[in-house]
This record gives C-alpha cells, structure tokens and sequence, in this order.
C-alpha cells in the first residue's frame, strides 16, 4: 500500500467522512463498499490540488457521492 494512503487511512477525519458516506449505501455489498471507498481515496489523493482552495475532506466527501451514484 502506497504511504500517501497508509497516511490518509490514519487520520479519524478521513475514515469518518467515508464511513459516513458508504452507510447511506446499506444495499450494496460490504465488500464493493470498501472498494469504491478506497479506489475512490486513492484517485483524490492524486487528483487533489490544494491550491484551488478546496480541503482535502471536502474533496473527499464530494468525490465520494459521486462514485455511489
């Protein structure tokens, strides 16, 4: 696992925002959860650029919706 995620995963704001969004997806297998969650934390940890102002949860939060719908 890259460091830049390892990183992210032990923060408690990061693993709460994407625990808080996967739980309104209750009908979708557990473990597709995990994978969307994860391919979609490593894609904004490339794609994220700080100095559009923007904070990385936001960013995380945003992307996160999108890739349950």
């Amino acid at each position: 696992m890259d460091s830049r995620i390892r990183q992210l995963l032990s923060d408690s704001n990061i693993i709460a925002i994407m625990n808080t969004v996967a739980s309104r997806y209750r009908t979708i297998d557990p473990d597709q959860v995990e994978s969307i969650k994860l391919n979609t934390l490593w894609e904004c940890s490339k794609k994220y650029d700080p100095e559009r102002g923007t904070k990385f949860t936001s960013f995380l939060y945003q992307n996160l919706n999108f890739a349950f719908k």
